[in-house]
Order: structure tokens, then C-alpha cells, then sequence
């Protein structure tokens, strides 16, 4: 009789862990899904994702860019378009793809990401752009003087007849460190007009393509060389404007 008993509870012991077992392992808790990226009819790119990963998405290849316009981001609308419907829909490169926030719009085991893409937006060129050397133990130049000089260079391009729009977009840009780290951080951002506060080396050791140049400006309490940089009508207008004294006398 207690052998008997043993066995049955044996069994049932058996029969309890196999249903525990089925139960313990929530059906769908480790179902994966994709996340697909296309551009088009073509595939971009696939990742998977559940509950317990994510996908870090990427971008697409520039080659893949329609001409005249730039990519912005993954959209779960195949027919997703710029102007009408909202960038903040999109999912930009490096975006974080979670299972639970996405499993709703997941079908047939996939989350599908077409790529978005809008007019290149092209940055207006500013008007003018001129680099100080802000190393002041050299080019005596420091922020006090370049604020009443920006007042005065301002003042002086509208007379010459610039608008308020053009006005805003003139930037007078600190540069620092030595004569080449200048001259790098100058080429690198390529639209610099006019140069002030530097030496006579800023083509040399600066590297700098300079059109030309001139000396023995004061400003602050050193004397010190001016460049230009391009042909722009409004630059030209500056640099011959910077050698006389009543712009020299903002530099003070």
C-alpha cells in the first residue's frame, strides 16, 4: 500500500513539474520580431528584437540619397512626405528600437521602417565672416575691444547699404592657440573673409590661402597685420575701411 502510494505521488510529482515547466515559460516572452529598413523595394537593413534586445538602427548609404534632397529619418509610413507629415514621426540613425514599445505595430513578426527623406535644406552664406586672433597677449585684441569694434563694423557695413538680414548673419569669430593651430581651424571652416590680430606668418605657418595683407594696424596695444581672405564685394569694402582711423579707433 505505501509503495503504491509512493508511486502515485510520484507520478503526480512527474505530471505537476511538467505542467509548471509549460506554465513557467510564458508563451511569446521570448518571440522575436524584426525590425526591417527599407529604402524603396530594397532592403536596408534587419535587425531582431524581443523583449530582452533591442536594435540600435542605423542610416542609409549617401549613394541612396535622391539627388537634391536629404535623408531624415525611418518612418513606419511607407508613404511618409516632407511637408506633410511630421519629422518628429521619424526614427533619426541611432535610434533605439524597444520590443514593448513597438509590439503593437509589429505584423507578421515585422516592424517596418521606410526611409524619409526631405528637401536639402542649404544653409544661407553669411554675409560676412571675419576671424579675430584671441590669443590677447599677442594680437592685443580681447573680447571688450571686439564688442565696440562689431558695433562699429556694423554700423559701417549699413551705410555701405547692408540690410538687417544681412547684418544678422555677420559673425566675428574668436580663434585661438598657436599660428598653425589657427590657420587649421580656419581652412576647416572655409568661409572666413577677413582675418585681424595676426602676424605676417598666417600664410606661412598658418597655412592660410591669404589673397593679402597688411601691417602696422594698431589694435589694443600691439600692432598687428590684417588678411583677406575672399572676393567677396563687402570683404574688399572692410579690409580697405579696417586701414583707417576711424575703424583702427574701434580696435582700441
Amino acid at each position: 500500500m505505501k509503495k503504491m502510494f509512493k508511486t502515485v505521488m510520484t507520478l503526480l510529482l512527474v505530471t505537476s513539474a511538467g505542467t509548471l515547466t509549460g506554465c513557467g515559460t510564458v508563451k511569446g516572452l521570448e518571440k522575436n520580431a524584426s525590425v526591417v529598413l527599407v529604402n524603396g523595394d530594397r532592403v536596408v537593413s534587419s535587425y531582431t528584437i524581443n523583449i530582452f534586445s533591442n536594435a540600435l538602427i542605423g542610416g542609409i548609404d549617401e549613394s541612396a540619397v535622391p539627388e537634391g534632397q536629404e535623408f531624415l529619418g525611418w518612418s513606419t509610413k511607407s508613404d511618409w512626405t516632407f511637408g506633410v507629415d511630421s519629422v518628429e514621426e521619424l526614427y533619426p540613425a541611432e535610434s533605439l528600437i524597444r520590443y514593448n514599445d513597438v509590439k503593437d505595430q509589429i505584423v507578421d513578426n515585422v516592424f517596418k521602417l521606410t526611409a524619409a527623406f526631405g528637401e536639402k535644406q542649404v544653409a544661407p552664406a553669411g554675409y560676412l565672416v571675419i576671424g579675430w586672433y584671441a590669443k590677447t597677449a599677442t594680437s592685443g585684441l580681447d573680447d571688450k575691444i571686439i564688442a565696440n569694434f562689431t558695433v562699429a563694423l556694423n554700423n559701417y557695413v549699413k551705410a555701405q547699404g547692408a540690410t538687417e538680414a544681412e547684418i544678422a548673419t555677420i559673425a566675428v569669430r574668436p580663434y585661438d592657440g598657436a599660428v598653425a593651430d589657427m590657420g587649421t581651424a580656419v581652412n576647416k571652416d572655409g568661409d572666413v573673409d577677413l582675418l585681424i590680430g595676426v602676424g605676417n606668418n598666417i600664410d606661412t605657418t598658418g597655412g592660410v590661402q591669404v589673397i593679402e595683407k597688411i601691417g602696422d594696424i594698431p589694435m589694443g596695444a600691439k600692432s598687428r597685420y590684417i588678411a583677406r581672405l575672399s572676393e567677396k564685394e563687402i570683404a574688399v569694402a572692410v579690409y580697405q575701411w579696417l586701414q583707417t582711423p576711424e575703424a583702427q579707433e574701434s580696435l582700441k
